[in-house]
């Protein structure tokens, strides 16, 4: 019996058709309901199916329950916060968070696979050991995909080119995204379904920026958020309590996003732009 395949993420197939083609050479049929995504139709669909590529919409738990021909989800993109993890558990599908502090991490791995080597490896974090961890536990045919832009021009890493030639490992960088991703970003965050905030770690005014742009690798944290048209030096977050005890602004500051979960939001934005202008 064929297999049926649903996509709903809206950038799957849109850089190359790839995907499409691994799928058709399975055997397996698909339909794209991504540029269309519709939440309703979606729920009434899924049932249907025996594979699930998804994008960043809601999978309420009780859709999954119903979804006895479903056997595996992939989701395209970071994070499985729409994924109902405690359900998917109860339907079969392991998920496994390991803590490879105090283990062989590669026998770890390994056993988890039941001693098999992996197809596909996503390494999110720009570290020469990872790198070269997910590319000791490939297997024949297995992909590295290197989802974490370094800032170090420099970096590299030890890759194994006998099993590039005599195994077919191969490595692809994910970087970026497209119209549709951003649409689909702006309609979740209009939906408080995601909360930019939290990539914003230092705030600071236009004077700041060429010092700012020239010194960038040597900075830590996230997102730098600019304001044009005031002066303030680049400033952490977590510097405004210290800075909070000889300045009352950043005092207020503080309690403003303490109480918002330490995050940059809009009423400490209101209470800076009034004091500047």
């Amino acid at each position: 019996m064929e297999k049926k395949v649903l996509i709903t993420s809206r950038s799957f197939g849109k850089i190359n058709d790839e995907g499409y083609r691994i799928l058709e050479g399975a055997g397996f049929s698909y339909l794209n309901t991504g540029s269309d995504f519709d939440q309703a139709a979606f729920e009434r669909m899924i049932p249907e199916y025996d594979a699930l590529i998804i994008g960043a919409h809601p999978f309420p738990a009780e859709v999954l329950a119903r979804c006895e021909k479903l056997r595996i989800i992939c989701k395209h993109g970071a994070g499985l916060d729409n994924v109902p993890l405690d359900q998917a558990k109860k339907q079969g599908v392991k998920l496994v968070y390991l803590n490879t502090a105090n283990l062989d991490a590669r026998a770890a791995m390994l056993e988890i696979n039941g001693g098999k080597p992996y197809d596909d490896i996503l390494v999110f974090a720009p570290v020469p050991a990872l790198v070269e961890l997910a590319d000791s536990l490939l297997g024949k045919d297995g992909c590295l995909n290197f989802f974490s832009g370094p800032s170090d021009p420099n970096f590299s890493a030890k890759f194994n080119f006998y099993n590039v030639h005599y195994a077919g490992t191969h490595i692809v960088g994910t970087s970026g995204g497209n119209t549709d991703d951003m649409k689909e970003s702006l309609d979740m965050m209009s939906r408080d379904l995601l909360n930019p905030a939290i990539l914003v770690t230092h705030i600071g005014g236009l004077n700041c920026v060429p010092e700012t742009t020239l010194n960038l690798p040597h900075i830590p944290g996230g997102k730098k958020l600019i304001y044009t048209h005031i002066d303030l030096p680049l400033t952490a977050i977590a510097d405004f309590g210290e800075l909070g005890k000889t300045d009352p602004l950043f005092k207020k500051l503080h309690d403003i996003c303490q109480a918002n979960n330490g995050l940059w939001c809009l009423e400490a934005e209101k209470v800076l732009l009034e004091a500047k202008a």
